[in-house]
């Protein structure tokens, strides 16, 4: 009777949760660059660095020909790599977008005169004095409170 099982001894001395070429907001240790072939910068090409290092004025028009012709082709591989948006995805975001808009001025227009009324009613020099931030920060406790 064969038993079967699988172990993982992992790497001796290594804490649980410990990466050992990332650090832990996220970004490569020294190590992690050697290992996944990074550069500082981000792994950028040469072209794409001194396109947009140099000083146009500082350019020959042989310089600014290479460059302005880098970024047109990078500007070009965007457009034609760009994931292209269904009728379906392109109907629900107008509708949301439109939607937001209405709450948004609904909201503007049942609140907002509220806000103004109260703003005359305490004073309307209030806002002259510098003191509009914590007016408005009163105004808002006092709506929580009710």
């Amino acid at each position: 009777m064969a038993t079967y099982y699988l172990s993982h001894a992992g790497i001796k001395g290594m804490k649980w949760g410990v990466r050992r070429f990332q650090n832990k907001d996220g970004s490569l240790t020294p190590e992690g660059k050697a290992r996944y072939g990074v550069d500082d910068q981000s792994g950028s090409h040469e072209d794409y660095k001194k396109a947009r290092s140099t000083s146009v004025r500082n350019m020959s028009d042989a310089e600014l020909k290479k460059a302005l012709e880098r970024v047109r082709m990078e500007e070009d591989y965007k457009r034609l790599t760009a994931v292209q948006k269904s009728e379906g995805r392109k109907w629900v975001e107008s509708v949301l977008q439109e939607s937001g808009k209405e709450i948004a001025k609904h909201f503007i227009v049942k609140y907002g005169k509220a806000g103004i009324q109260k703003g005359i009613e305490a004073g309307g020099d209030v806002y002259k004095t510098g003191e509009r931030r914590k007016h408005i920060l009163e105004v808002v406790r006092n709506r929580k409170k009710k």
